[in-house]
């Protein structure tokens, strides 16, 4: 689901790309241009979100709201996102707070061992 989702975005942005399977897993190559310097811009180099979400304008925060669940939320509920970076979380937090959720950050220990953040969304109009 999400390389396919990848595909299309690159598609449709124009960006020269090639992708590899293998069983269970893809590997994307994006080359170097203008949009992998825009993402980088946004994400850095540890590709987290930054505070930078919370001045988007209504229609863009509803776009990322929407891309959120297609990567690490619950696509089907949308009452879910997690992330293995605090900062993802708090950031999705206050996005979606904006736009009239309920959303509650929860720290929970992976099968790993490692901590993960999830944001447990309440999709009512408070």
């Amino acid at each position: 689901r999400k390389a396919g989702r990848l595909r299309k975005i690159l598609d449709r942005a124009g960006a020269p790309y090639s992708y590899k399977r293998s069983p269970g897993r893809y590997r994307f190559r994006v080359l170097a241009g203008p949009l992998v310097e825009e993402v980088r811009q946004y994400l850095g180099s540890t590709k987290v979100f930054g505070w930078w979400v919370l001045d988007l304008p209504e229609r863009l925060l509803r776009g990322f709201e929407e891309e959120l669940w297609h990567w690490d939320g619950c696509l089907t509920r949308r009452s879910m996102y997690a992330s293995n970076d605090r900062q993802n979380a708090d950031v999705v937090q206050a996005a979606l707070s904006l736009l009239g959720y309920r959303a509650r950050i929860r720290a929970y220990t992976t099968a790993s061992g490692n901590t993960s953040w999830q944001v447990d969304v309440t999709r009512r109009n408070y």
